[in-house]
C-alpha cells in the first residue's frame, strides 16, 4: 500500500502532466486555427480529429522523455517547436517540403 508523501508525489505529478497537456494542446490547435484558410467554426468531428493528432504527437513526446526535468518556459519553446501535419484545406504555402499533402474533408491532395 503507498503511503500517504507516495500518494502525494504521483498525484503532483499528475497534475503536472494534465497541465503540460493542456499547454500542448492549445499552442497546437492555436497553430491548426492559425493556418486554416477558411475561418469557419471547426465543427465537433473536426474537433475530435485534430485533439486525437494532438494526443498521439503528446504520446510520442512523452515516450522520448524529452521535457522531462524541463522548465515551463523550455517545455513551451518545444510545444512550440513541434510541427503537426494536420490535414488542412490548403497547404500552408511554407511547407514546401515535396510531401504530398492530403484534403480529408475533400479527398483531394
Amino acid at each position: 500500500m503507498l503511503g500517504r508523501l507516495e500518494v502525494l508525489d504521483n498525484l503532483s505529478r499528475a497534475i503536472f502532466f494534465m497541465e503540460d497537456f493542456s499547454i500542448f494542446k492549445e499552442v497546437q490547435i492555436n497553430k491548426y486555427l492559425s493556418e486554416k484558410k477558411n475561418n469557419k467554426k471547426v465543427s465537433s468531428p473536426e474537433l475530435d480529429m485534430i485533439i486525437d493528432l494532438i494526443k498521439d504527437y503528446w504520446c510520442d513526446l512523452l515516450a522520448t522523455g524529452y521535457i522531462n526535468n524541463k522548465d515551463t518556459k523550455e517545455k513551451e519553446d518545444i510545444f512550440k517547436s513541434i510541427e503537426i501535419i494536420f490535414p488542412y484545406s490548403d497547404i500552408p504555402s511554407s511547407w514546401s517540403d515535396g510531401i504530398t499533402y492530403v484534403d480529408f474533408h475533400s479527398f483531394n491532395r
